[in-house]
């Protein structure tokens, strides 16, 4: 079957986001599922862009605190994960357009949160 070039184009970037979206969930060793401890560029939370369907997964520090977080690219989107003893040892937060749902959630030091964009629009997770 012949496909056109923006056929091409778009199953290209369609692969990039999944390779993008795995290599999110992998640890330093390469384990799939074993999301990095930390986040990036000095933020605890701190995601690429999530577009439709893609997750971001952390793994939360020990330190006991509120972690608030929003969406860079829209600013009005904002939640919050708590950290603290006796928490779930994991949460799961769909994105959709507009909100973060639950607004917010309690785990415990070492949880891992989920995040996956439901919505049809690009979104972040970002430390405020």
């Amino acid at each position: 079957m012949l496909q056109s070039a923006k056929s091409r184009r778009l199953l290209s970037a369609a692969f990039v986001v999944l390779i993008a979206s795995f290599a999110i969930g992998c640890s330093s060793n390469d384990e799939p599922n074993s999301p990095p401890s930390g986040g990036g560029g000095g933020l605890e939370l701190n995601s690429p862009n999530l577009g439709p369907a893609a997750v971001y997964a952390h793994t939360m520090p020990a330190t006991l605190t509120t972690y608030n977080y929003h969406c860079k690219i829209h600013s009005s989107m904002t939640a919050s994960v708590i950290v603290a003893t006796g928490g779930a040892a994991t949460a799961s937060v769909s994105i959709t357009d507009n909100a973060f749902n639950p607004t917010s959630v309690t785990v415990g030091p070492g949880a891992v949160v989920t995040w996956t964009n439901n919505g049809g629009n690009t979104h972040t997770v970002t430390s405020n």
